[in-house]
């Protein structure tokens, strides 16, 4: 199925006259659910839609915990998480201390697999 895609204006300000370009917006097609994940997990190998779902969410609580490790998680066909951290900085290194952090986030560099699937994707333009 193809990615269907709008076009959205957008105003540039930052030259004279401001001028509008269009650009291309993703549409969502709903929204895939843990139950449909189990499902579709379900048919595809022996474990049956309660051991898929339990597996599912045994596996993000499991990633949770080690990304608070402080470790990097590398999941093959899916990609690497990793946490980022965003900060004061500080003049000097010695006074940096865990008060300078502002918040954590959440990085995800997809895997290979999933780069390969992106570039075959087919788009199809909505109005």
């Amino acid at each position: 199925m193809a990615i269907q895609f709008k076009m959205v204006p957008k105003r540039n300000n930052l030259v004279q006259p401001s001028e509008i370009k269009y650009f291309p917006c993703a549409v969502s097609n709903g929204v895939a659910t843990l139950e449909d994940l189990a499902e579709l997990i379900a048919s595809r190998c022996s474990l049956k839609v309660p051991d898929s779902y339990a597996a599912v969410v045994a596996f993000s609580q499991v990633i949770a915990e080690m990304l608070e490790e402080g470790k990097l998680v590398k999941i093959d066909y899916l990609g690497t998480f990793g946490i980022t951290l965003s900060g004061i900085g500080t003049d000097e290194p010695e006074k940096l201390n865990k008060n300078s952090i502002k918040k954590a986030n959440l990085i995800f560099k997809p895997s290979t697999y999933l780069k390969k699937r992106l570039k075959k994707l087919q788009y199809q333009r909505i109005r």
